[in-house]
């Protein structure tokens, strides 16, 4: 069965919360993180997922389920 691909929008208290179990989670794969605040790309890189400050060029760019 193939991974379900997400993706976090914010990456404040609860959206770092949801990448780290969407990361931890075997059914599916954390693909990107987006905020607009350029100094949460940490939580991206924290879980291996691509950073986005825009959320349309998200959704243009990842295929995300």
């Amino acid at each position: 069965m193939d991974k379900l691909k997400v993706a976090v929008v914010g990456a404040g208290i609860l959206g770092s919360r949801h990448a780290r179990v969407f990361h931890e989670q075997a059914e599916t794969e954390l693909v990107a993180v987006v905020d607009h605040n350029p100094g949460r790309v940490d939580v991206a890189e924290r879980y291996g997922a691509r950073f986005y400050d825009d959320l349309d060029a998200l959704l243009a760019t990842e295929a995300v389920d």
